[in-house]
């Protein structure tokens, strides 16, 4: 191992220790404090496995073998890593812990660990290669720098002598957009590492693809129980990424560290959350995703444009830019929401407590009565729309981006909403929601702090292209 870089590892645990195993956002800012010079990407991966609490994991193993395996399937799942990152980031802590002249906290199942390969930082040999497939064509990309190599489509390329170490791959396009997240791979000196470039998001990553059109927003005069803010007007939608379903409580816990949750299941919606919440979400999600965040959130600030009561204002800019995640725009959502019907639902005239999880004691237009659960159930378990996203009625209402305000007639290009307000908007209607609350068109609306109610949760979207 590299006694230069052991050695700042070595200095930051001993100084920094209880910081590091007990403060997860005072680790990560003691850490990134060090994330300069030629060690910044190994640090930043040491910040990303120990935010994760996978040293605790490490040092409370009974079976460091089947330890490791649970760390890497949940660094895939949680934090979107390459299977050769997350392993190759494990091996890194492993070996961080266990250098005989290095970190003081060292762990006792650690002192038996079996490191496979040879160790990073080590040796003579300071270079090594990488091989690449990708599916998309375009210019090859290391650390945001364009290396000159162009990859076909489905084509491989050998890029050799890479510094070894912890390496950004990308592909960017001919228009000189990065057509795929930037991947994170550990170089190894001497050996090669093999890495797939995706295309474009797919259902695979938990997102759906949706493409921009023209949709009539709003419910027709005729509709049952209509509201009186529902007035149609046409409007532009720009394509963009949805998430199949809404955060879960195993997705918010991975990244929050908390479950707020009043019904407890892992694969539930996470529930009493505010728009705020979520908002933290986003920004945090993105940034262990090595995204960059969408909102800028200033606590200091008072937002001018919040005129509700809540003791929380906090201002918050949206930066639609960023490659990050974000909530979905009301236009958005309800685009996604009807997939392409015209119906006050996106299962037709009707819902029923097979197709959704409302109170079923009080069906659409006297229909005949449902089940009521009386709680959230697992996401995904009904059929999706017919653009394959889940739940968008019932089960929990969805915060979106905006303020809650008059529709105008005229018409639009995905529109963000109102400029200020009192309420965010929610929709899709909850557990606990009549069935005319499903509707496609209908609006709910809360203030932007309120998190009391176990009804409300969020999905995520990204912009198009990334």
């Amino acid at each position: 191992m590299d006694a230069s870089f052991l050695k700042i590892v070595k200095r930051i645990i001993t100084d920094y220790g209880t910081v590091i195993l007990n403060n997860q956002a005072q680790c990560k800012a003691v850490l990134s404090d060090y994330a300069i010079g030629m060690y910044k990407k190994e640090i930043r991966l040491l910040i990303l496995v120990l935010e994760a609490g996978c040293h605790r994991k490490i040092v409370e193993s009974q079976d460091l073998g089947i330890t490791k395996q649970i760390l890497v399937r949940d660094l895939q799942a949680d934090y979107y890593l390459t299977k050769d990152a997350a392993e190759d980031s494990i091996d890194l802590l492993i070996l961080l812990l266990r250098a005989k002249d290095g970190i003081g906290v060292v762990a006792k199942a650690a002192d038996t660990a079996v490191i496979t390969h040879k160790p990073a930082f080590s040796g003579r040999i300071s270079t090594g290669s990488i091989t690449i497939t990708s599916e998309i064509a375009g210019m090859m990309l290391i650390d945001g720098v364009e290396t000159g190599i162009r990859i076909k489509a489905q084509g491989t390329v050998i890029i050799e002598n890479v510094a070894s170490g912890v390496t950004e791959i990308a592909v960017k396009g001919d228009d000189g957009r990065i057509l795929r997240t930037p991947q994170m791979i550990l170089v190894r000196p001497g050996e090669t590492v093999r890495v797939m470039v995706r295309g474009p998001m797919s259902v695979s990553d938990g997102f759906v693809s949706i493409q921009g059109g023209t949709f009539t927003m709003g419910s027709p005069l005729s509709e049952f129980k209509r509201g009186n803010d529902e007035t149609q007007h046409p409007v532009q939608v720009s394509s963009f990424y949805l998430g199949q379903h809404v955060v879960t409580q195993k997705e918010y816990k991975a990244v929050m560290g908390t479950n707020p949750s009043t019904f407890k299941g892992m694969n539930h919606p996470v529930e009493c959350v505010s728009w705020y919440d979520a908002i933290e979400y986003c920004n945090k999600r993105s940034e262990q995703a090595w995204l960059t965040p969408v909102y800028t959130i200033d606590k200091t600030q008072a937002d001018p444009n919040n005129t509700s009561s809540d003791t929380i204002k906090w201002r918050v800019t949206w930066n639609q830019n960023a490659n990050g995640y974000r909530l979905p725009t009301e236009t958005e959502w309800e685009y996604a929401c009807r997939a392409g019907s015209t119906t006050p639902f996106s299962t037709g005239y009707d819902i029923t407590t097979d197709q959704a999880n409302y109170d079923g004691n009080y069906p659409y237009n006297n229909s005949a009565k449902g089940i009521y659960r009386e709680k959230t159930i697992a996401v995904r378990s009904f059929a999706s729309n017919p653009w394959g996203l889940f739940d968008l009625h019932g089960n929990v209402w969805e915060w979106c981006w905006d303020w809650y305000g008059d529709y105008t007639r005229e018409n639009q290009h995905t529109p963000p909403g109102a400029s200020s307000g009192t309420f965010r908007v929610i929709r899709g209607g909850s557990w606990s929601s009549l069935a005319q609350d499903l509707r496609s068109a209908n609006r709910g609306y809360d203030t932007p702090a309120s998190r009391h109610y176990h009804h409300l949760g969020f999905r995520l979207a990204r912009r198009s292209g990334h």
